[in-house]
């Protein structure tokens, strides 16, 4: 992954164990109200969660803390239901979440 200087950019990956089935973490990211219950740090609160869950589909979010707002624009690259979803955003060049069985 490359910056706009075309810097190489270390990617990170973060792993998480739910105790939940792949649909109910799906519905998670792709509610939009469910979505601003979750998904932002503590010290912040999401004030805007407009998800297009479908490819070529636009996201926006939203996220409000005592230093202003952050937000994030994105288009969804990949939506496999209840599995997937993968977006290309403004704040990182690729997130993607895949549930996966225990």
């Amino acid at each position: 992954m490359k910056d706009s200087n075309d810097v190489p950019r270390p990617i990170v990956r973060v792993t998480r164990m739910l105790a939940a089935q792949p649909k109910t973490v799906f519905a998670a990211w792709t509610d939009a109200e469910g979505f601003k219950e979750w998904f932002c740090p503590l010290a912040m609160r999401t004030v805007v969660a407009a998800l297009e869950v479908r490819v070529g589909g636009h996201l926006r979010i939203v996220m409000r803390g005592d230093d202003g707002d952050t937000e994030i624009r994105g288009v969804y690259r990949e939506v496999r239901p209840p599995r997937a979803a993968r977006k290309a955003s403004s704040r990182s060049n690729c997130a993607r979440w895949e549930p996966k069985p225990n």
